[in-house]
């Protein structure tokens, strides 16, 4: 099972579950002032619609910018996670894991059979997918840096 870091329940807080006040009260305004016609509660609906995008795009980007990875997910009746890392040679080399009642399971991806056999020991042996990511990341970034050096 996937545990969150503190950091990352942290990024869940600021920008998921708390958040502007004045937005909130703002929306509650507008809908008492409209005396909750239905007009006046598709636009509150839509208001908070649009909070929420702006919200969520901003956590994703903050979780790119800590983890090295844009991250996806399918809206199928069992989702999928994509990886994408910010060292990624293109566009198309991803990292997929499917939702299952035991957590999360990798799944074989063209960019995953070419990665070291080793990386997977954290999978296999530790069951730790953060070891397993950090391992992808920091080889990524070697083979980019290699030719900075």
């Amino acid at each position: 099972m996937l545990c969150l870091s503190p950091q990352v329940r942290l990024l869940i807080n600021l920008f998921v579950l708390q958040p502007k006040m004045g937005a909130l009260s703002s929306a509650s305004k507008s809908s008492s002032e409209s005396g909750d016609t239905v007009e006046g509660l598709k636009l509150r609906n839509q208001r908070l619609i649009e909070m929420f995008r702006i919200k969520l795009q901003t956590f994703r980007e903050a979780v790119y910018l800590t983890t090295g990875f844009k991250v996806d997910m399918t809206q199928d009746t069992i989702p999928q996670l994509r990886l994408r890392s910010m060292y990624a040679e293109h566009e198309e080399d991803d990292i997929r894991f499917q939702m299952t009642p035991q957590g999360l399971e990798l799944l074989e991806t063209k960019f995953c059979t070419g990665l070291d056999e080793n990386a997977f020991a954290y999978l296999t042996r530790c069951d730790s997918i953060p070891s397993f990511l950090s391992t992808v990341t920091l080889s990524l970034f070697d083979k980019q840096t290699i030719t900075f050096r």
